[in-house]
Formats: C-alpha cells, sequence, structure tokens
C-alpha cells in the first residue's frame, strides 16, 4: 500500500516561492523582500543566498514532504510490536 506525502503546512506556498523568486532577479534584497511577503527574513536570507548560488528552485523537493500523522503513528505502533524496520517498510509501503 503505498502512500502519497503531504506538504507540510508549516512550509511557504510554491506561490510565495515563486514571489520571491521574482523579488530576487528584480534585485531586491531578502529585508525587503521578507516585509513584502510577510515572512521571515531568516528564511528569505536563506532562500536568498540559494538563489544567488543558483540553487534556489519554487517547488520543493520530494523529501520534503511528509507522511500523514496517522501513517507515521502506525508505523511506530508496528515498530514497538516488535516488527524490524523491514518489515514495517513492508507492510506500509514507506521508509
Amino acid at each position: 500500500m503505498a502512500y502519497n506525502r503531504i506538504r507540510p503546512r508549516t512550509f511557504a506556498t510554491d506561490e510565495k516561492r515563486a514571489q520571491a523568486l521574482e523579488l530576487f532577479r528584480h534585485g531586491i534584497g531578502y529585508i525587503r523582500a521578507s516585509r513584502i511577503l510577510d515572512m521571515s527574513p531568516n528564511t528569505l536570507r536563506d532562500w536568498r543566498r540559494a538563489f544567488l548560488k543558483g540553487s534556489f528552485k519554487v517547488d520543493l523537493a520530494d523529501n520534503q514532504y511528509r507522511y500523514p500523522k496517522a501513517v507515521r503513528e502506525r508505523a511506530i505502533r508496528l515498530r514497538l510490536q516488535g516488527y524490524s524496520w523491514s518489515e514495517v517498510t513492508k507492510m506500509t509501503g514507506i521508509s
């Protein structure tokens, strides 16, 4: 059984990331961008650094998505019942 991962609610939307990218392309610094987007300057600082390196992406990487809470709790319950991690992986389809 395969489970779909979900985007964490605390992560910025793709729209916010795209807006930040446009601001960076127009030479806006991270402090001003944080005010415009109403986001943490620390987040925008990190995004700007990634932009300058050429590694900033609007889409999240697959490893940034999370499994729903119920799926994680099931995996933990199986592990506590004595199943090995490899057995839990086979039973749930998640690593």
